[in-house]
Order: structure tokens, then sequence, then C-alpha cells
């Protein structure tokens, strides 16, 4: 029994250890770009996590920015909480849609000398403001969600195109240091 249990310690350890060359979970979804209550509930702009409109865009975020949330009971639909392990977005989310950056340039230019998102997040702790995982979406007329990288493509009519959808995981010291929700509907 003993060595059942460290067989499946080893293995947990052997995807953890792997987890920025593994593919996350499903596709994203428009719920992936809504944020939800103890109980499951879409959190509503009226509850008060709407924070401003800007060039837009509707600005939700949870953070106050010392990485402790003004609601701690919220989360994102794969159960993403400020204060979390980053790494653990590695295994909820599709890495293969998502993007990394600094806060500028120079943050920039010393992520790319690691090659995965799990290396970022290693030396998230090096960025004075940290780094954003970002996942972003445009919805089109019939519903449809693409991903920014197949916009980026041109794989997408960007006519057809609706509504613009963000989300973005602010990382320091490898911990989930704030949530922020972009969306935008499109006046086409």
């Amino acid at each position: 029994m003993k060595k059942i249990i460290c067989m499946l310690l080893a293995c947990m350890l052997c995807v953890t250890a792997l987890g920025g060359c593994t593919r996350g979970s499903a596709s994203l979804t428009k719920e992936d770009f809504y944020t939800y209550d103890e109980v499951g509930n879409v959190i509503e702009e009226e509850s008060g996590s709407f924070r401003k409109m800007i060039e837009g865009w509707k600005v939700y975020d949870y953070p106050d920015y010392s990485g402790n949330p003004n609601y701690p009971d919220w989360h994102t639909k794969r159960g993403i909480y400020v204060g979390d392990s980053a790494y653990k977005i590695l295994f909820l989310y599709p890495m293969d849609e998502a993007e990394c950056f600094g806060y500028d340039q120079n943050d920039d230019e010393k992520l790319n000398q690691y090659d995965t998102i799990s290396e970022k997040i290693q030396h998230s702790g090096e960025f004075a403001r940290g780094i954003e995982i970002f996942f972003g979406v445009v919805e089109d007329k019939e519903g449809k969600l693409f991903t920014y990288k197949e916009v980026e493509e041109g794989l997408v009519d960007e006519t057809n195109i609706v509504r613009k959808s963000y989300l973005a995981f602010t990382i320091k010291d490898k911990k989930v240091y704030s949530i922020v929700l972009w969306r935008r509907t499109l006046s086409n």
C-alpha cells in the first residue's frame, strides 16, 4: 500500500514539474470571462465589481493591488482565486491559448529568456510588478468564440466580431496577485 501511495505521489510530482509542457483543459468559453461567488452564481456588474470604463471596455478587477482580494469568495469559472498558486492556472486553462507579458519592454525582454509559462511563473518574483498571463477571445455574430491568436493569424472575419473579452491573471512571487476581466461590445 505504501508503494502505491509513493508511486502516485511521484507521478503527481512529475506532472507538476512538467506543467509548462502540458495542455490545459478545454478551450475557453463565454463563462470564463465572468467571476463567480462562493456558491457559483455569476457576479453581475451591479455588485460593485465593475471598476471603470476604459476606451469602451468594461473593466472588472478583483485585487486591491497588495495581493489581497477585495472579494475573497469570488473566483473564475475554473476555480482560480486571488492568492492561489499560479501553477494552478497551468492545469485549469488551455495554455496553448495563453500569452504571457511583462509590464514594460524590459520585462518582456527578460521574460523571453524563459521558454515556458511555467518557467515565467517560477521567476515572477524578479519583476517589480509581476507578470501577466492573458487569455483573449472575440465573439462573432453567430456566437462562436475565437482566440486573439486566431484573429492575428487572419482566421476570423473581423467584420463579424461583435464582442471582445479578456481575462488576465497578474502573477507575482508564484501567486495569483489579481484577476482582471475586460469586456467590450462592438457596434457593427
